[in-house]
């Protein structure tokens, strides 16, 4: 993911990757068929770990507020830690063609997963919250990859925590159909 993130997809050979993974390239084919296909895997298990690491911060929060803040954290501090390979699994992913595009949509559905996951504790704990709109998760997860890709493309414009706001304000309103955060007590959920 690094060698990736640092280079561009199409810049990055398969030595570039043996290089930064320290293996050989008998080793790298012993594994993988070729770049795409050892891509791939590690795009699969960046994303899925991403994707638990903002579960277990949710199942750690004890209010709405706190759930969406924690997750909006685990966001900033894995661009701010694993820039190149943030840059890989959000905007990278795309030069491998189909079958990128196949590993992103799955990515796609686990953050939805946990969005349509949240939106039900919600509900059960907030009777008066209405479901979210259709395709709320799909859009939440989306915007919340789009911001991240225009800071990993223009680093200067505008921070990270700028944009951890905007995602923090994306899911409140997809969740509770409302800006109102005073409606949401920062206690237990």
């Amino acid at each position: 993911m690094v060698a990736v993130g640092s280079r561009g997809y199409n810049d990055t050979t398969v030595a570039h990757v043996t290089t930064s993974a320290r293996v050989s390239r008998s080793a790298f084919y012993e594994q993988f068929a070729d770049k795409r296909d050892a891509f791939l895997a590690a795009y699969a298990d960046w994303g899925t770990r991403f994707f638990a690491d903002l579960l277990r911060a949710g199942e750690q929060a004890a209010s709405l507020r706190e759930v969406i803040s924690a997750c909006g954290e685990v966001l900033v501090d894995r661009a701010q830690r694993e820039p190149e390979a943030s840059r890989a699994f959000i905007l990278e992913v795309y030069a491998t063609g189909e079958p990128g595009r196949e590993q992103r949509e799955e990515m796609l559905r686990l953050g939805e997963g946990l969005f349509d996951a949240l939106a039900a504790d919600l509900q059960a704990r907030y009777p008066d919250v209405g479901p979210p709109f259709p395709l709320a998760g799909l859009a939440v997860i989306g915007a919340s990859f789009e911001l991240c890709a225009h800071v990993l493309r223009h680093p200067g414009d505008r921070g990270l925590e700028q944009v951890r706001g905007a995602i923090e304000d994306i899911w409140f309103l997809a969740l509770t159909g409302s800006s109102d955060v005073s409606r949401f007590p920062s206690g237990p959920t």
